[in-house]
């Protein structure tokens, strides 16, 4: 039975993880061995963590993985990272220090930031993936220190995108890391594989099509879907009124602000 001080550090990748990048496009799964890295740990009251990572990027000091979370209580804790993630199943209380709770359920998306002191409480066989960020020496998070849940339904929902489509950046932070949201108003339908310029953790929030490798197989896309993306890979979409959140990160070029 493993034991650990600081409990809350490990929902998110930590150093002692060393993953490569991915060879291929990763669609994740919250139960599903899908390869990566795990860690079990138990506490005195039932409580158990598995912490999965995925992969860990150098260049960006951004660590992408699952977490599972079933029991009671996991003790407080102040974020040394900053943490994007989206909860895939399950239910549990998020708590600030100043006492506020957040209810997260399946499909939310939260930013939560360096610096924050939380803990999570009555976690139902509770899943995210998590891409997190900003822990290097003298990072700081560039905002209110507070959860944020972020809502890219109603940004694609919006009447300024609904038709044109367009981008909304939620976050610009350490490293070249932009979380942004993105909407796709037409079919997407790709006549050749493209070279993705940056690596990403897309979640799919809405819309339905399939992405696929140069030579590989489709991987479906509907709402929910979560996909690990490398620099570099060849990859053909097909898309119909597409809408994600993504996290990009291992960028070539910083100037665009997170533009495709």
């Amino acid at each position: 039975m493993k034991r650990l001080p600081v409990v809350l550090m490990l929902l998110c990748g930590t150093g002692s993880f060393a993953g490569s990048a991915p060879a291929q496009v990763l669609k994740l799964s919250p139960g599903q061995n899908i390869g990566g890295k795990s860690q079990t740990y138990h506490f005195h009251d039932g409580s158990v963590l598995i912490n999965t990572l995925f992969y860990q990027s150098k260049a960006s000091g951004v660590s992408v993985g699952r977490s599972y979370v079933n029991g009671p209580l996991m003790p407080r804790e102040t974020a040394n990272y900053t943490d994007m993630f989206m909860v895939a199943r399950g239910s549990g209380t998020l708590i600030e220090s100043s006492g506020k709770a957040h209810q997260l359920v399946s499909g939310d998306f939260v930013l939560l930031p360096r610096g924050l002191t939380f803990e999570l409480r009555d976690a139902k066989h509770y899943v995210h993936y998590f891409a997190s960020f900003e822990r290097q020496k003298g990072a700081t998070f560039g905002g209110p220190i507070a959860l944020q849940l972020l809502r890219p339904e109603r940004f694609c929902r919006s009447k300024a995108v609904e038709n044109a489509g367009g981008r909304h950046t939620y976050y610009q932070g350490h490293g070249g890391v932009i979380i942004s949201a993105y909407h796709y108003p037409m079919r997407i339908q790709d006549r050749a594989a493209l070279r993705t310029p940056d690596s990403e953790l897309m979640f799919v929030v809405a819309g339905s099509g399939a992405i696929q490798e140069s030579g590989g197989a489709k991987i479906s896309l509907a709402p929910g879907a979560a996909l690990l993306i490398p620099k570099g890979a060849a990859v053909i979409l097909n898309a119909t009124n597409l809408c994600t959140l993504s996290v990009r990160f291992d960028r070539s070029d910083t100037s665009d602000g997170g533009s495709r």
